[in-house]
């Protein structure tokens, strides 16, 4: 049983047929876990007793939109040209809303689900607290079930029933991957087929070795980059597609075997690699760019085409000034030793640091080789080594790391939603040009502090 089946068959015993409903619960985890797909293959099942009303919290500006969706749901009114597209009854108060509710019939059963449910903590205060005890007011067989990527502790509520939905892992993600296989390797033949190269017969010899033990093997390297710094599906599968042309195009080219994995992987590293550095910001660089050109032809236009667009998207990214410190010291703590830390930050070796030797760079910088993990007390460490002025330590503060968190800046390792504990570890997931061109809105050289440039 998958995690999204063990969900699922939790939600089956929380809402099951002629059961009394838990009055509200919770069901949470990181985004892009399949929270949506639990609660589809959810209702499929109880669609034949449950009655429910699915809100997105994000879409409600009122509370009385949020009031007439869900009687409307309940009372099976659709709004038309027939009724003038009024609702089922005019709500204009908590009081109206519960006073529909209960006119409801107890024979059924109940659920409003609330997607994005931290948008409701915006909302009048009274609503949030009203919403999770329905049935004391109602009388109904009826429960909310709120839907989030927060931590439940954030709501500021009373306990609930709670119900955490897991990241994926490599199992799940590969079995996910792998029911894409016929739909790329068709686009891919459709492709071969509809090119006026003169050799396309012989690429479509070469297309036949692709078989899925081959797009299995593409996927284990892949997944061994980018695992660590993302669990974000839809990213990854944005990835994905726009890696694997580099790994099947020496095939089709004939110049690699399809069962060479050795080879294949020694000809897509680098391309996987600078995607690592450049993931979430979907600039064009040449691991992002379908890698139409061979992979030899890089010149010095294509360079710096790729370094505009990432100044560019640096230069408009709107920040708060302390966020840009902290974006800074999460790459650093990424991609330095911790080892290394007194060397490069302490007062004392201010004059070491200073220093850059004009030594020619190995060819394994430890940049390429994608973040490390780091916690919250070394990423405050090297912030506060870095920043000029001093500050506080405050909310505000540590709320900016959320905040890039939510931007795909930093990911999470462990610890999920414990920031304010100190108990998270986290990845930097901006690349090497990103980080310098955001030291160079604030004044600092990121290159000085980076001991691969030491």
């Amino acid at each position: 049983m998958n995690k999204i089946e063990k969900v699922v068959r939790k939600l089956i015993n929380f809402y099951g047929k002629d059961e009394a409903f838990p009055e509200c619960s919770y069901l949470y985890g990181q985004k892009s876990v399949g929270k949506s797909l639990c609660i589809e293959k959810f209702l499929k099942e109880a669609k034949d007793y449950l009655q429910t009303v699915i809100i997105y919290a994000d879409e409600i500006y009122t509370k009385n939109i949020l009031f007439e969706i869900i009687i409307n749901k309940f009372n099976e009114h659709v709004l038309c040209e027939e009724n003038s597209y009024e609702s089922y009854a005019k709500i204009d108060c908590m009081e109206d809303f519960l006073n529909e509710l209960s006119a409801l019939s107890s024979d059924k059963s109940y659920l409003i689900i609330i997607e994005k449910a931290e948008k409701m903590r915006d909302m009048d205060l009274n609503i949030l607290q009203i919403f999770m005890k329905l049935q004391e007011f109602t009388g109904l067989n009826i429960s909310c079930l709120f839907v989030s990527h927060l931590a439940f502790e954030k709501f500021g509520v009373e306990d609930m029933l709670k119900i955490y939905v897991p990241d994926y892992n490599k199992n799940d993600i590969t079995e996910i991957f792998m029911t894409k296989y016929e739909d790329i390797h068709e686009r891919i033949r459709v492709k071969i087929e509809d090119s006026n190269i003169n050799d396309n017969m012989t690429q479509l010899e070469a297309f036949e070795s692709m078989n899925e033990e081959f797009f299995k093997n593409y996927l284990n390297l892949f997944l061994n980059v980018f695992y660590k710094a993302c669990r974000d599906l839809k990213e990854l599968t944005f990835l994905l597609e726009k890696c694997y042309s580099s790994y099947y195009s020496p095939v089709l080219s004939g110049e690699i075997k399809a069962n060479d994995v050795t080879n294949l992987w020694r000809h897509v590293s680098k391309h996987l690699k600078t995607s690592l550095n450049t993931i979430y910001m979907r600039v064009e660089n040449d691991a992002t760019n379908e890698f139409k050109n061979n992979e030899n032809a890089e010149d010095g236009f294509e360079i710096e085409k790729k370094q505009s667009s990432i100044k560019s998207f640096a230069q408009t990214l709107e920040l708060p000034f302390y966020a840009k410190y902290l974006l800074i010291a999460s790459f650093l703590a990424s991609h330095n030793d911790a080892k290394s830390d007194k060397k490069l930050f302490m007062k004392n070796h201010g004059k070491e640091r200073r220093r850059r030797q004009q030594t020619k760079l190995s060819d394994k910088m430890n940049v390429q080789f994608g973040p490390k993990s780091f916690s919250i007390d070394r990423l405050l460490a090297i912030f506060y080594a870095i920043l000029d002025e001093k500050v506080g330590l405050t909310c505000n503060l540590l709320s900016q790391i959320s905040t890039l968190v939510d931007l795909n800046f930093l990911t999470y390792v462990s610890g999920e939603n414990n920031i304010m504990e100190g108990t998270a570890r986290l990845q930097s997931t901006i690349g090497l040009d990103f980080a310098i061109n955001i030291g160079k809105l604030v004044g600092f050289n990121v290159k000085q502090y980076l001991v691969d440039f030491h």
